[in-house]
Formats: C-alpha cells, structure tokens, sequence
C-alpha cells in the first residue's frame, strides 16, 4: 500500500490562504482610502497618521474576523445531508480509498478550527485597534479633525462594502430561491443543495448587517445612512455633528476604563 499527499493538507493551506488573500485585499483597500485621508490637512496634534494606521489595522482585522464567522457557518452546514469530504487518501488495489473514518466531521472541525482561530486573533485585535483609534479621535476638539476624518472614512469604507456585499448576496439568495421552486427551469441541483446554499446566504447578509450597523454606530446620527439626518440643512447638520461627533468615542473610552 503507497500513501497518496493528503488532500487534507492541500484544503487547510487553500482555506488559510482565501483568508490571507482577504487581508492582503483589505489591507490595500485601508491603505488607499483609510489611511490616506486627511493627509493634506493641517495636523497640529500630531494624531492622524497613527489614528490613520489604528482605524486601518481596524478594517483589516474586522474582514478577517467576517471571514473566520463564515468559515465556521459553511462548515456547520456542510454537515447537513448527504456530504462529500477530502481527507486522507491511499492507493489500494488499484483506486483511491479515504483512510479517515469521518472525513465529512474532520473537514468541518479543521474548518471550524481555523475559522475559530480567525475570529480569535483578528477579534482581539480588532477591538484594541478600534478602541485606541477611536480614543485619539475622540481627544480631537475640532470635529474638522484629520484623525476624526479618519474615523469617518474607516466608518464610509466599511458601510460601502458592506451594502455592496449584501446586495451580491442578497441577488444570490433571490436566484436560489427561484431555482428550488422552479428547479427545471434554473437546473439548480439537488433540492438539498441549494436550500444549504440559501442558509449560507443568510448567514452572510446576517453577518454582514451586524457589520453595518456596528460600524454606523460610530459615525453621528446626522451621517449615519439610516440615521434620518440626510434630509437636515446643513447648519443643522453642523450641529447636530457637533452634539453627538464624541458620543460613540467617549462609549469606547469608557468601555476601556471599565
């Protein structure tokens, strides 16, 4: 009996390696936007490049967490049905046999393993570097703030993802939908299939909403995209940005003393 390479090796580097691409992504997506803003303007206090570099290491690490949430979901609905899996192969007797004796189980705990491992380490630091970069923000007095235009911009970026994100799932979920009532026509698979790829679905617009509305949070009530302050003129506007500009930084100072 000769050992085949093991598939399973080959699956975990590839799910790893999504997540680095992703990062890689979303660290070019910071730096052009996030990291850059305000960088003409007049920085007195000397705050916005490393509000900049925070708020950046923020959106970064919040699309890995994302990813981390979605590999454990897809994993956990792997496990619904019939269900095919890699796993450890050797060549006997002239074909290919699966040597593992849950090969479905074992591809959805390294799958759980790494997205929890995603989630761990990119949550962690996504929290320390949203709350210190929030905190230099929050210390800025002029709401015209370089570091405070970073702020907005981290909160712009990941709003404007975040839609787009839920309308491609959004339309995905649409399609699906209509393939299991009419399966004929749309040749949409197994009936099982596709209600798991529906479930994954609304795994993601779930995961994504959580995303947005944790993120619109920050920006004052008059920017915020359901906020209801668009329609303000813009003296009001002014105002109202000023009432409530330190309002979710000064919550994150004081989750921080707590």
């Amino acid at each position: 009996m000769v050992t085949t390479a093991l598939p399973t090796a080959t699956q975990s580097v590839l799910t790893i390696g999504l997540g680095l691409v992703i990062i890689l992504v979303a660290a070019v997506t910071a730096y052009l936007t996030i990291a850059r803003t305000g960088r003409f303007d007049d920085d007195s206090t000397g705050t916005r490049s490393m509000t900049g570099f925070l708020m950046s290491g923020a959106y970064v690490t919040l699309w890995a967490a994302y990813y981390g949430v979605l590999l454990i979901v897809l994993a956990l609905i792997g496990l619904i049905g019939k269900t095919y899996a890699a796993g450890s192969y050797a060549f006997v007797n002239g074909s290919f046999v699966n040597t593992e004796r849950h090969p479905v189980g074992d591809q959805a705990i390294r799958m759980i393993t790494v997205g929890i491992s995603f989630i761990v380490i990119a949550g962690f630091a996504h929290r320390w570097h949203k709350a210190k970069g929030l905190a230099l923000a929050a210390g800025e007095e002029n709401p015209n703030a370089p570091a405070k235009k970073v702020v907005r911009s981290y909160v712009a970026t990941v709003s404007f993802f975040a839609v787009a994100i839920a309308i491609v799932d959004l339309l995905l979920a649409a399609y699906t939908l209509i393939g299991i009532i009419a399966p004929g026509v749309f040749q949409s698979g197994s009936r099982t299939g596709s209600l798991k790829a529906l479930l994954f679905e609304a795994a993601v617009l779930l995961a994504t909403g959580v995303v947005f509305q944790s993120t619109q949070r920050i920006a004052p009530a008059g920017l915020r995209l359901f906020g209801g302050g668009l329609g303000h003129h813009h003296g009001d506007d002014h105002n109202h940005d000023h009432h409530h500009d330190d309002e979710p930084e000064a919550t994150v100072e004081h989750a921080e003393a707590d």
